[in-house]
């Protein structure tokens, strides 16, 4: 049970840590919504050759923003590795008696509920604006 709240407590130190640097977490939301709105209604006139009638461009944007957002998501996460690393907490929390893995997974954790919350929210814009 001891592990399970090292894991829990990661979690929040990631979440804190989002909502503290409100500039990752806009422009982590806010440029996938203007790709989807800009590029949606930019190329929805397009057909795609080679494809049956009906299938637009716009078909293929919704999914491939939201893997780029989990994906570029993968890379702010490692960043963020990289900064705890270089400011020293890594190595305290080694020396702690918490076991390596649970502070591993709550980080983990944390940032993976951001990257679905934000892919979430990605295709309820979508399916909105008529995505499918």
């Amino acid at each position: 049970m001891k592990d399970l709240a090292v894991v829990w407590v990661a979690a929040k130190r990631t979440w804190i840590k989002t909502l503290r640097w409100p500039g990752t977490l806009t422009f982590s939301f806010v440029q996938p919504l203007m790709w989807i709105v800009f590029f949606g209604f930019l190329m929805q006139k397009f057909e795609l050759r080679g494809l049956p009638a009906g299938i637009s461009y716009r078909d293929f944007l919704l999914p491939g923003i939201c893997a780029m957002t989990v994906l570029f998501g993968a890379s702010q996460m490692g960043a963020s590795y990289i900064r705890d690393l270089q400011s020293g907490f890594l190595q305290r929390m080694v020396t702690t008696p918490a076991p390596r893995w649970a502070m591993h997974l709550g980080k983990i954790f944390g940032d993976t509920t951001r990257l679905m919350a934000q892919a979430i929210v990605l295709l309820i814009v979508g399916r909105i604006l008529g995505m499918h």
